[in-house]
């Protein structure tokens, strides 16, 4: 019996209108590098998608909130505001705070973290948003979790529990087949075009029985890690590097992280920012409930945000900025945690488990926290048209049992197939 249930509509939210970035047909990591450049000597934007290495990842918000404030503080500026209070501006307020300047952090929401949630099944922590601490040493996030003595626990995702009928499993090739489609891609000759084109120019090339895999690849490297339609995705760039050896996720939530980072902060919640004026030296932050001026802002909204015009800048944000904005494209992308009287599911030596439903693109992703929690508690990620199936339209009790059916029926699937 399903006795708890905690779910994200980061697609409706407007502070966020979907999960990480992804480059369009077209666009490439330079992208995002002029998205990073300053707007001008007293305003910068920053965020995961800023990052033209570490695109989509926290640790990759968080370093691009860093490398703002440093600009801030090398440009002199004393009176400095931050908009958003998710990874990319809890780092650059502390790093703006260690160094004297005075800041503002202005945050719409009622809580600190953007697209990181750490919420609660009764005493259990649950991720919804951002779960993992990723690429290992490379991580600040995750080397501040070291130094400060917090619980981590190591996933591996190449040895998963794959969940559907075996027909729609990529299987243990998954990860051969992947390298030897990059490789097709990084040979690619002419303009770009589509991650949809690639496929099935890739696939054409292939024998029948082949098919099957490279499809269940498909789904479960590219469009799992990132919600975009295929047919909007770059398949010379859109396949940005991601998850490696040595990831972890936090039992205590990443809530922990956000919490040091917050600390000693001047976060002003429920602030949300519609308005960035900068006149006369000086640059104001105006809203329903805030009116605040600095000698500069750091602008660290998602560019799904950004790209609806719910900020308005005056003057306008430049003409490359802009276009480059235009070339990134937000997946789709949502978390249910569940928790039941006992636990009916397979149970995977790693904590990770794939699933796969009956077409082409229905895939997810658990993770079974049962034996950390000392309950049974499972949290899954869904991604693209079936987290779109599955969301719209639903409550959240009604989502909870439409992602429950899901992962019985591909316990089922993976017996009768």
């Amino acid at each position: 019996m399903l006795r708890a249930f905690a779910v994200s509509r980061w697609w409706e939210d407007p502070y966020s209108l979907g999960a990480w970035s992804g480059l369009r047909v077209g666009a490439g990591p330079e992208v995002r590098a002029q998205l990073g450049q300053p707007v001008s000597p007293r305003l910068m934007l920053a965020g995961e998608y800023t990052n033209p290495e570490q695109a989509g990842m926290t640790h990759g918000a968080f370093e691009e909130g860093v490398r703002a404030a440093r600009a801030m503080i090398a440009a002199g500026h004393r009176r400095v505001a931050v908009v958003g209070a998710g990874f990319a501006g809890l780092g650059a307020g502390a790093t703006l705070a260690a160094a004297g300047v005075e800041v503002v952090v202005l945050e719409g929401r009622d809580r600190i973290g953007g697209r990181v949630h750490t919420s609660a099944l009764g005493e259990t922590p649950v991720e919804l948003g951002a779960n993992w601490l990723q690429q290992g040493a490379r991580n600040p996030l995750r080397k501040m979790a070291g130094e400060t003595g917090l619980d981590m626990i190591e996933t591996d995702f190449h040895e998963p529990l794959d969940l559907g009928p075996p027909s729609r499993m990529a299987g243990p090739e998954c990860g051969a087949m992947a390298d030897g489609f990059r490789r097709w891609l990084a040979g690619m000759t002419g303009p770009d075009r589509s991650m949809a084109q690639a496929v099935a120019d890739w696939m054409g090339r292939a024998d029948l029985r082949d098919r099957a895999a490279m499809q269940a690849m498909v789904d479960f490297e590219i469009q799992l890690d990132s919600g975009i339609p295929l047919a909007d995705m770059s398949a010379r760039h859109s396949w940005e590097p991601g998850v490696g050896a040595g990831d972890a996720w936090l039992p205590g939530g990443y809530g922990q992280l956000q919490q040091m980072l917050a600390r000693g902060l001047d976060i002003r919640l429920g602030a949300e920012v519609t308005v960035i004026t900068e006149r006369g030296g000086e640059v104001r932050l105006m809203g329903p409930m805030v009116d605040v001026s600095a000698d500069a802002a750091v602008v660290c909204v998602p560019a799904a945000v950004l790209r609806a015009g719910r900020v308005a800048f005056d003057p306008p944000l430049p003409d490359a900025h802009q276009q480059a904005l235009s070339l990134l494209e937000t997946g789709r992308v949502e978390k249910v945690a569940l928790e039941f009287d006992k636990r009916w599911w397979p149970v995977s030596p790693s904590g990770y488990l794939r699933m796969a439903g009956p077409e082409p693109g229905m895939v997810a992703e658990w993770l079974d926290m049962s034996d950390v929690a000392g309950r049974p508690v499972i949290t899954g990620i869904f991604a693209g048209d079936w987290a779109a199936r599955i969301w719209m339209g639903r409550d959240d009790a009604a989502i909870a049992q439409a992602a429950t059916e899901a992962l019985k029926a591909a316990i089922a699937a993976s017996a009768l197939d």
